[in-house]
């Protein structure tokens, strides 16, 4: 949808998506080459999660990695319940 001013009504979730990938390429660019978190993330999207979930790899940051999914996901239904847990977050 597009507002009277011509700009897309999505754009913050459009400016969320691009920070996360922002932060994940930067956070990519920070690991080391062996570090399984960067292996991890090299993987595609199912897979990734699976191995978020087993053992957890690097705690703080496959957690934060999550924590973006799940905030997103959440914004897509609830911007409030978004809010929320980015205010727990101390974001």
């Amino acid at each position: 949808m597009v507002t009277t001013t011509g700009r897309a009504k999505s754009q913050p979730i459009a400016v969320i998506l691009g920070l996360m990938t922002a932060m994940v390429r930067r956070g990519q660019r920070q690991l080391n080459p062996k570090s399984k978190l960067r292996a991890v993330l090299e993987y595609p999207i199912g897979e990734t999660l699976f191995r978020f979930l087993g053992p957890f790899l690097e705690p703080i940051g496959s957690l934060m990695i999550l924590v973006l999914i799940i905030g997103t996901i959440l914004m897509l239904f609830s911007p409030a319940l978004a809010a929320m847990l980015w205010i727990a977050m101390g974001g």
